[in-house]
């Protein structure tokens, strides 16, 4: 049986499998099939998982055929698969991490550009890179300049080339499929130059941007550490076995729906906090005043799934009491007490007592959103304490959001203390939810 065979089947289902269920769907020995296996996974064209990590069906981990490992085609490619030694390659990075430019620079005589997609200072991180790599950087503030084309068109080994940020570039902020972003001006322009293509930027994976999915379709194309170990940590959580306290909060509604209606089950917890939550009691008929407006004011939505999911389902806690700003002043409520004129900063310190309760008794956590204005001085106490659970329970805990994250700064908590944080929510919920994210699938492509 060829190869080709293999990976259509792995394909078609988009699934793990054992070697015998290929065997079955494919009309072939079980014999030939592993033989396949075993080069395609050699290839680094196939994944290989024990099964037991992977599959949850009890019926099809007792097959009598089983061997122990279960095979699914490789979405993507890592920098582990090629070696880069005298080619020239194009680094897009949105700089959160530099180790995939510390490993291309100290493990091959490499030709680097390094494409920065970011919010940080390039100029200030020009004297950064040099400085942790003790290498002197050649920044290019032009990508489209004659004095350009000349420089690329003579990098030499070892030479390390920093483009200005591109994420203000007009054709970059507009999504499309990677077929018309390949003719973009941006890839039109680089692809020429360069042999290689590596995407190291996470944070906008989910957007369909000329730089994210563009070169893919034009250059053999890998992921960068940084992306790796994203994907690897939200591929692992979404193969949990056990439990999970979701904490949701926010302004992303529709977002935070889906990713209750994906993880509904029954071992599963849902805890709502801040503007979230004010939707969710909304939603079950408690007339809020004010705090309406504050509603429609961020766009906040609701659907019928959300109703049904509210109504009918036992492991979703909503707050019972909340803190209002009366003059300044810290004022708690309860849900008898709406409808209310002033509007909400903060959990009430019975439901702060509960979220944190159920947080140190929980196995896994997924953070996403804050229960309250942390900055003001008297509605600190609903994020400080929840904050303050995560860091001291023993369970794994998952933190997403930019605002998390300068609250973490805020009350002096480690993010190391935690098993996955990111800023970048809309990549992280964008995987979770539909399994995949746009730059996944245009390297599909290149498999």
């Amino acid at each position: 049986m060829g190869q080709q065979d293999v990976k259509k089947v792995l394909k078609k289902e988009g699934t793990w499998l054992i070697s015998n269920e290929i065997a079955k769907k494919a009309g072939y020995s079980l014999k030939s099939i592993q033989s396949s296996l075993r080069r395609l996974v050699k290839w680094g064209h196939v994944e290989k998982k024990p099964a037991s990590k992977v599959i949850s069906e009890e019926k099809r981990l007792k097959d009598r055929s089983f061997a122990g490992f279960a095979y699914k085609l490789k979405e993507y490619k890592t920098i582990s698969d090629q070696k880069f030694d005298d080619k020239k390659v194009l680094l897009l990075t949105d700089l959160i991490s530099i180790k995939t430019i510390k490993e291309l620079y100290l493990a091959n005589n490499i030709k680097l550009a390094i494409l920065p997609h970011t919010e940080k200072n390039i100029q200030t991180y020009v004297d950064v890179l040099s400085s942790k790599l003790n290498k002197k950087i050649t920044f290019i503030s032009d990508i489209f300049s004659k004095e350009t084309e000349n420089k690329l068109k003579n990098i030499k080994p070892g030479q390390i080339i920093l483009f200005d940020n591109i994420s203000n570039l007009k054709e970059e902020r507009k999504e499309n499929s990677p077929k018309k972003q390949s003719k973009s001006k941006l890839v039109k322009t680089l692809v020429p130059h360069f042999e290689y293509f590596i995407n190291d930027a996470f944070s906008i994976s989910h957007k369909a941007y000329a730089s994210s999915v563009g070169f893919s379709y034009s250059l053999p194309s890998f992921i960068g550490r940084n992306f790796q170990k994203n994907l690897e940590t939200l591929q692992n959580f979404k193969n949990l076995k056990s439990s999970i306290t979701f904490v949701l909060g926010g302004t992303k509604s529709l977002d935070l729906i889906k990713l209750m209606e994906v993880n509904n089950k029954k071992q599963h917890k849902f805890l709502l906090t801040g503007p979230f939550s004010h939707l969710a009691l909304k939603e079950i008929g408690t007339k809020l005043g004010n705090p309406e407006k504050t509603l429609k004011q961020f766009n906040l939505k609701s659907n019928k799934n959300f109703k049904n999911f509210l109504k009918n389902s036992t492991n979703i806690s909503l707050p019972k009491d909340l803190a209002l700003s009366t003059l300044g002043n810290r004022d708690e409520i309860t849900l008898k007490d709406f409808p209310v004129y002033q509007n909400i900063h903060d959990l009430g310190k019975e439901t702060i007592k509960d979220y944190e309760s159920l947080i140190l008794k929980s196995k896994v956590v997924f953070f996403k959103g804050l229960p309250g204005n942390y900055r003001e001085e008297n509605f600190h106490t609903g994020t400080e304490t929840l904050l303050s659970a995560l860091a001291r329970t023993k369970a794994e805990v998952y933190l997403v959001g930019k605002e998390t994250m300068g609250a973490l700064k805020y009350f002096n908590i480690a993010p190391e203390k935690f098993k996955f944080v990111s800023k970048n929510s809309d990549p992280v919920i964008t995987y979770l939810t539909q399994g995949t994210l746009p730059v996944l699938e245009a390297l599909k492509e290149k498999i």
